[in-house]
């Protein structure tokens, strides 16, 4: 078997493991990307693709110092891929409505909603009454809902693709088909 070296390898060829080798190739890095499958065959390929930072914020302080400045950063990664790939994905900054499908999800959502105001994001909750006129396709069943402003949408499979362009244009080698069934090491290296 011919041996190869790179700086870094990356186990895994969804999203994350195509954006973490695009930004290590950008840094001068010669980069693998090792993928059981093929190319967003998990949960990469099979996702609603929802930019959901305010959405989610409710997983706590350690998630939202991380979710907070990736959604901020997204925009300029989205324009800088479909500039170098000329692949669309659908991205739209278009914010997402959390439906309370009781009454204590509605208490829940509203008090997210007055939290998240006073952390500066743009939230706001909308009574049941204001669910029902702004979007009547919307389940009657419902009991409010909190609009996250700043959260947003792709098309998932379009954005791998993309992401998968991009990294073999700057250069990462992507083996599809190939499990990574152990690691040797060496001079105390992985």
């Amino acid at each position: 078997m011919k041996n190869f070296h790179f700086d870094t390898i990356v186990i895994g060829g969804g999203i994350i493991g195509l954006s973490c080798a695009y930004a290590l190739s950008k840094k001068g890095q010669k980069v693998a990307v090792i993928e059981r499958k093929h190319i967003g065959a998990g949960a990469s390929g099979s996702s609603a693709a929802m930019l959901e930072c305010q959405t989610e914020a409710h997983r706590g302080d350690v998630f939202m110092s991380l979710a907070k400045p990736s959604l901020n950063l997204f925009p300029s990664l989205a324009e800088e891929i479909k500039d170098l790939t000329g692949q669309g994905f659908g991205y739209e900054k278009n914010g997402i409505l959390n439906l309370a499908l009781n009454e204590e999800e509605a208490v829940l959502f509203e008090n997210e909603t007055i939290r998240q105001v006073y952390s500066k994001f743009k939230a706001r909750w909308l009574s049941k009454n204001d669910v029902a006129s702004l979007y009547p396709e919307v389940t009657p069943h419902q009991y409010g809902g909190a609009f996250f402003e700043k959260d947003g949408q792709l098309v998932g499979e379009r954005y791998v693709a993309a992401m998968a362009q991009a990294a073999r244009q700057k250069g990462v080698d992507i083996r599809e088909g190939e499990a990574v069934t152990s690691f040797k090491t060496s001079k105390n290296r992985t």
